[in-house]
């Protein structure tokens, strides 16, 4: 899947984008793909995808790379990793692949705890030795979690 896309924009809760070239891209996984159609007669139908379970591995590239921040960097001034950990509010991807179509990816989304659209299906991962970030958007983090401990 990856030799299609040209980018990624990571939309988040706040309408902040971070944009993402392929070259900044190390694995994307997407698990439980379906499709929703969103709309009336009147306005027409907009087909989405959703996904059960998102991963998507970042290589240390984008960290630093403010010309992918489409929002607020001169604002927090937080580098795109630190940008990424510190909200947990990644809602959908939009995916643009090399002919240019582009697709929209919603993400499962859980801040049933009143939480500030703090998404609790959201996790990352850093591995310092590759300096790469793994998000993780899945509703079976916690059960993982809870098996772990």
């Amino acid at each position: 899947m990856l030799q299609h896309i040209q980018k990624m924009n990571l939309v988040f809760e706040n309408c902040e984008v971070i944009q993402v070239e392929l070259e900044h891209i190390r694995d994307l996984q997407l698990t439980g793909i379906s499709q929703r159609l969103v709309g009336s007669l009147q306005t027409g139908f907009h087909r989405y995808l959703e996904v059960e379970e998102f991963e998507l591995v970042l290589k240390g590239s984008i960290r630093d790379d403010v010309t992918s921040r489409l929002l607020y960097y001169e604002i927090d001034e937080l580098d795109n990793f630190e940008r990424i950990q510190k909200y947990h509010n990644l809602v959908y991807v939009m995916v643009t692949y090399h002919s240019n179509d582009e697709e929209r990816i919603d993400l499962p989304w859980d801040d049933e705890a009143n939480s500030w659209f703090y998404n609790r299906f959201e996790t990352h991962t850093y591995d310092e030795e590759r300096d790469e970030l793994t998000i993780r958007v899945s509703p079976y983090v916690e059960e993982i979690e809870e098996e772990d401990a």
